[in-house]
């Protein structure tokens, strides 16, 4: 953003790359906004004449396979999915509400091909744990939206592969939330994560299973970390792929 967490321009917290980088989560926010109608230029799902295409959708539905571009998941109490769901890259994809991956469910958003963005207005970002999701060249957005927005992803046999934009305005950035909800990461049979998690205001709780040795090639940017159960949580971030902080020196605790 261009200004810090004070909101007011040209003080300390500013962010200082906004003359020669500019303020890209700003214009992300004026583009989508947070209302109740499509952005502009946003094609809108449910589709009409597609009788396959439910907010709720169960396992023995058919599996849903968008194009790429702009979506805008028109679903105001939130899209489940219980089959498959696969958006194309390079996809910009707005949720009116949440999302929930359940059961054996999987959800795929990006590929190779380019990079995606995926907006939420209102809701959570949840994934049961038998679930799968893939999510990759992709950032994430969740509206700071009082309680109402925050990740929560099971832990249990469920797969999650999630990696970062390449280059572009959101190079490595992964997820930014400025929820102050409480954000639950919970250790999965098969990890692949990259890129810069920012949760300046929650609490980043990863809970793991016995036998689970999960490693995030990824930094994270959060208020408070919390971990539990008996799995393993490995932080290697690749140095091409972070932020760089300032270094605030050392000092001696009595």
């Amino acid at each position: 953003m261009a200004f810090g967490r004070d909101g007011v321009e040209h003080t300390s917290d500013d962010c200082k790359f906004t003359s020669t980088s500019g303020p890209y989560i700003n214009n992300l926010i004026s583009a989508v906004g947070n209302g109740t109608t499509a952005p502009s230029g946003y094609s809108s799902y449910p589709r009409g004449g597609h009788a396959e295409d439910k907010c709720t959708q169960n396992s023995g539905d058919s599996p849903i396979n968008l194009p790429a571009g702009n979506w805008w998941i028109s679903c105001s109490s939130g899209l489940t999915v219980k089959n498959s769901f696969t958006v194309g890259s390079p996809s910009t994809v707005v949720f009116q509400g949440g999302l929930t991956i359940s059961s054996s469910g999987s959800v795929s958003i990006g590929d190779t091909a380019g990079n995606s963005v995926v907006y939420f207005r209102h809701g959570p970002f949840q994934k049961d744990a038998q679930a799968s999701l893939s999510l990759r060249r992709t950032m994430v957005y969740l509206n700071a939206d009082g309680d109402n927005n925050y990740i929560d992803f099971g832990a249990g046999s469920g797969t999650l592969t999630w990696t970062g934009p390449i280059g572009g305005n959101f190079d490595a950035l992964t997820l930014w939330s400025e929820s102050a909800h409480q954000h639950n990461f919970g250790g999965q049979a098969s990890m692949s994560v990259d890129g810069v998690f920012f949760i300046p205001n929650a609490t980043f709780s990863f809970t793991g299973q016995s036998s689970q040795d999960n490693t995030a090639n990824a930094q994270f940017i959060i208020n408070n970390l919390s971990m539990s159960g008996q799995g393993i949580l490995r932080m290697q971030p690749n140095p091409d792929r972070l932020v760089n902080l300032p270094a605030w020196g050392a000092a001696l605790i009595r």
